[in-house]
Order: C-alpha cells, then structure tokens, then sequence
C-alpha cells in the first residue's frame, strides 16, 4: 500500500514501510513515540470526522425530494424544508405557517391558531422523512403509521406567518417500530414537544 507517512518532532516527513522499521527508528531516537501517538490519535480522529461527514445527510431538502419521500399531499403536507438530517441522530424541518392553509377558515374565524393535533402531525411527518431516510425505505412505497401518542404538551400558540421548526430524534429504532420524540418551535420557543410510536407497514 506505500510507505505510512507521518511528521517528526522536527516536522519533518517520516515514511516507514513496516512496524519493524519504525521500531527501529523509535530505538535510535529519530523519532518521539509520545509524538507519533499524538499524531497517530489526531489522524484517526480526522478519518472518523471525514466518515462522518460522508455518511450524514447535511445538506438542505426541499420540496421535490420531500415529495419523493413523502406521500403526503395538499392540504395535508405539513412540512415544507428539511435544514438538516443525521440517520443516526435526527431530523431538522421546517413549516411555514401561511394564512391560506385551509384550516384557517374554521380554526378560528378572526383568531387563526394552528390546531395543536396538526404540530404533532407536522412533527410525525418529519419523523417519516427521518424513518424513511435511516431504514432505507426510500422508493418502497412503504407508509409510516401512528401507533400511539404519549405525553403531548401544547405550550405556544402558532399562528399565521410563524416558521414553525420541527426538530425530531429517535428514541427507540426497529426495522417495523420506531419511537421518536419531537419538539416544535418559534424562534427557540417551544410550541408543542410529545413522543410518538410509528409502524412501518410490511
């Protein structure tokens, strides 16, 4: 594979071929082993950060690729940019709040408040885009159902205009059962926080 490369404490190219040849180097002092660790330990940490990065979905979603993932369509499509998405972690979407949605004309003639029921469902169609991503379940055709809703607080009024975030993480992973908790928010107030359990369908 070529000779493994790394800096003496003089910042100077060391290349060694086999751990006998370093050994060697180390026993005639032309190299520190405490440095050679340090930067052994310091490059391992830059690959891990480098494999992170590559297997992280970092980049913003918008609304055709969350039409892909999700099947959900107007007036029921709650969740309209994805800032960001870690399969391993959870899910950043947003929502923006307009006075046309439909609900509007019912919820309340002259005090327009978004139904708390539609935070969580807004949250749980997030939590979709994240199950969808990290199971891989992408183009299946696959539905992701609620099974039950467990401690939803309604804490913040959300109203027409508002970027409402949608901030979902797992909190148990299965190839058919999730369970996620989700916190939605306006500028950093929180609006609603709950957990949920969805099923993947067979």
């Amino acid at each position: 594979t070529g000779p493994v490369r790394f800096l003496t404490p003089m910042t100077e190219p060391l290349y060694f071929q086999s751990i006998a040849e370093l050994s060697k180097l180390i026993q005639r002092g032309d190299v520190s082993p405490v440095t050679l660790t340090e930067q052994m330990i310091s490059r391992i940490e830059q690959l891990n950060t480098q494999y992170h990065a590559f297997s992280t979905v970092t980049a913003e979603m918008a609304i055709p690729r969350i039409l892909e993932l999700l099947p959900h369509r107007y007036p029921m499509r709650l969740v309209d940019r994805v800032v960001s998405l870690d399969p391993d972690k959870g899910i950043h979407a947003v929502k923006a709040v307009s006075f046309n949605e439909d609900f509007f004309q019912g919820h309340f003639p002259g005090r327009p408040i978004m139904p708390g029921v539609l935070q969580i469902e807004a949250l749980a169609q997030a939590a979709g885009l994240l199950a969808v991503e990290a199971l891989g379940l992408a183009g299946t055709g696959k539905l992701v159902y609620f099974l039950a809703i467990d401690n939803a607080k309604f804490r913040k009024m959300v109203e027409p205009g508002h970027l409402l975030d949608l901030k979902v993480e797992f909190l148990q992973r299965r190839a058919r059962i999730c369970k996620f908790k989700g916190e939605a928010s306006i500028e950093g107030e929180v609006t609603c926080d709950v957990e949920f359990t969805a099923m993947i369908e067979k």
